[in-house]
């Protein structure tokens, strides 16, 4: 007999199983969660070990008292604009002034014109941002006495270059791969010069090494991460005798030498904090806070020209208080959210820097390489603010610059020129240098 075939209505619809509907939600969710673990433990991603903090407990209440507003920073004028890339550390001479660029060259500045003095490692001026690991990059420069400019390359080393010679070519003082209590220098951020002070009266150079475990590249997973390997290196530059004194920092930059040459003060970066650290006389090896919860991070540290007062410019990159924190801030009791965030932006920079240098393309490569690196920061508007401090660490000006428009400060340094006090403004960001004539 015959089975019966009913035909289904026109356009009716068959009812979706159940197993079909949770299917449907099933795979999008399998395929989030694959991305985030491989964005989580990709193998080309370093270890981090995220861990939890409030901001409020080391940014400044308020911009108030001694950090009252004003816009006094706003006022200072951009030099060479678009002309130079991260002008980060300046020196002065013989009233000229020497600062270092992202492309590896040395500058020399005089009556508001520059020229190429000098470029280090292989870079002859021209050199991607994203190679800059193999030719090097020019971050803390000092001059001494006797015209020796030494310079810390955040990948190779300390060199020295000779300011008077007819040819100036730099010359490696301590390399990178010393090993210095087992460690090679991974990060070599700022340096100082005790003249005189070393074996058979050669110099001793304190400097900065931010971290053991990211390079320069890494800036901003060495504050995320709260990195804690940071050190000051003492070296001997004659007997060529390297020594850890300061160690267990959470990215120390900045450096610089009290007047009477007992101790040094660092900038700790991702404390916001600045120490004060004896070197000498009877408290040597012991360290002290100088000046902490500061309302941004400090970068660099520069003796400033006063006579009457020994006080210091300390430069802030990104300024704020607990009263107006920035996300990262928003983010620091969020250790999973961040370690999230971090790994996403790298792993999206890396895939377009890829493909960037697959099809030969410059523009692509180096867009990639910001992004991974978060060079991108100066597409942002932050506060900017410099400070001047005493030896004890009071707050004896701030200069802020609430529009933003001198912003992301890596350097103050301040320069007589003729009658006038001049603030030379420099940043690892910026395409400027700025300057400010202080009245």
């Amino acid at each position: 007999m015959a089975k019966k075939v009913t035909k289904e209505k026109a356009g009716s619809k068959r009812p979706i199983p159940k197993t079909a509907k949770y299917q449907t939600i099933f795979k999008p969710v399998i395929y989030l969660l694959v991305l985030i673990v491989a964005i989580l433990y990709a193998p080309f991603m370093k270890s981090l070990n995220f861990r939890s903090r409030q901001y409020t407990d080391y940014l400044a209440e308020s911009f108030d008292g001694p950090y009252a507003e004003n816009d006094i920073l706003s006022k200072a004028t951009k030099l060479f604009t678009d002309e130079v890339e991260g002008p980060e550390s300046l020196a002065p001479f013989e009233g000229k002034v020497y600062v270092g660029l992202q492309d590896g060259r040395i500058l020399q500045i005089s009556d508001d014109k520059y020229t190429t003095f000098t470029t280090v490692g292989i870079s002859n001026g021209t050199c991607p941002a994203w190679q800059e690991k193999r030719c090097g990059r020019p971050l803390g420069n000092r001059v001494t006495s006797k015209g020796d400019l030494y310079t810390i390359d955040a990948y190779h080393g300390v060199l020295k270059t000779s300011i008077k010679a007819p040819s100036p070519k730099p010359e490696l003082v301590m390399s990178s791969d010393l090993l210095i209590e087992g460690n090679s220098s991974k990060f070599l951020d700022d340096l100082v010069i005790d003249e005189g002070a070393g074996t058979s009266g050669g110099n001793v150079i304190y400097m900065t090494d931010a971290s053991s475990h990211f390079d320069l590249s890494e800036v901003v997973p060495t504050m995320l991460d709260q990195d804690d390997t940071g050190r000051v290196i003492q070296y001997d530059e004659v007997a060529k005798k390297a020594t850890v004194i300061m160690k267990g920092l959470l990215f120390p930059n900045g450096i610089e030498l009290t007047d009477d040459k007992t101790s040094i003060l660092v900038c700790e970066i991702t404390n916001k904090r600045i120490l004060r650290h004896y070197v000498k006389g009877p408290k040597a090896g012991t360290t002290e806070v100088l000046i902490d919860r500061l309302p941004g991070e400090p970068d660099n540290i520069r003796r400033s020209t006063r006579k009457d007062k020994e006080t210091y410019w300390v430069a802030l990159a990104i300024a704020r208080t607990t009263q107006n924190p920035d996300l990262i801030d928003w983010g620091e009791n969020k250790p999973f959210l961040r370690n999230f965030a971090l790994r996403t932006i790298y792993a999206v920079g890396n895939l377009v820097q890829f493909f960037g240098q697959l099809i030969q393309s410059p523009d692509l490569t180096l867009k990639g390489w910001e992004i991974k690196t978060f060079k991108l920061f100066n597409l942002f508007t932050f506060r900017g603010m410099a400070l001047e401090i005493d030896v004890s660490g009071k707050i004896v000006s701030c200069l802020h610059s609430p529009d933003g428009s001198i912003t992301l400060l890596s350097e103050v340094r301040e320069v007589i020129e003729g009658n006038s006090r001049v603030l030379y403004l420099g940043s690892v960001y910026n395409k400027y240098i700025g300057k400010l004539v202080l009245s």
